[in-house]
């Protein structure tokens, strides 16, 4: 009876970060076939490889300009328009205070989602900003386990609050520490 060899070849991963970042080395090659042998590695392995995809979306997100970070909430958006569960709305928005032009989406539950337009002088930080930007009659979204809680921005007092990234200071557990006393 032999005797089989258990050890690992030098430069197989031995964590995840290990395997997360040959998994990159890989797709960022000029080796079509790797790349291509890379993604059906990712989508259709055995185990749970979800975290790859999140991780990979994630940085690329992360890394973007704002131009990038566009195209990705656009890419975003545009499956949601082609399953029904969003409309592109004709008009484009203005935001009065920074002249950002957005383009709107009426979602499947009512709320309008804004994706602002990427200018060439915009950085990705503004972008995210403009991006996360709240204007009278939007909603908060806050998620539970089975339910989604709408909490409607209806003063521009909640605007401003939400924006400088006082809300719940001023509206959630300031007031809480109110009732308490």
């Amino acid at each position: 009876m032999s005797k089989q060899n258990n050890k690992l070849p030098d430069n197989y991963p031995t964590s995840i970060s290990e395997a997360y970042d040959l998994i990159v080395k890989a797709l960022l090659s000029e080796d079509e076939e790797l790349i291509a042998k890379t993604w059906k590695f990712i989508n259709e392995a055995e185990g749970d490889w979800v975290w790859v995809r999140a991780k990979l979306i994630t940085d690329c997100y992360e890394a973007a300009d704002a131009k990038g970070r566009e195209e990705f909430c656009l890419l975003a958006l545009s499956e949601h328009v082609k399953n029904g569960r969003a409309l592109p709305l004709a008009e484009l928005f203005t935001d009065p205070e920074t002249n950002i032009d957005y383009l709107e989406y009426l979602m499947g539950d009512m709320t309008i989602y804004r994706v602002p337009i990427a200018t060439p002088e915009m950085g990705k930080y503004e972008y995210q900003k403009a991006l996360e930007k709240k204007f009278l009659g939007d909603f908060i979204e806050t998620h539970s386990v089975d339910e989604i809680t709408y909490t409607p921005l209806d003063t521009q007092e909640k605007i401003d609050a939400y924006n400088n990234g006082e809300y719940y200071e001023k509206f959630v557990y300031g007031k809480r520490r109110k009732n308490k006393k």
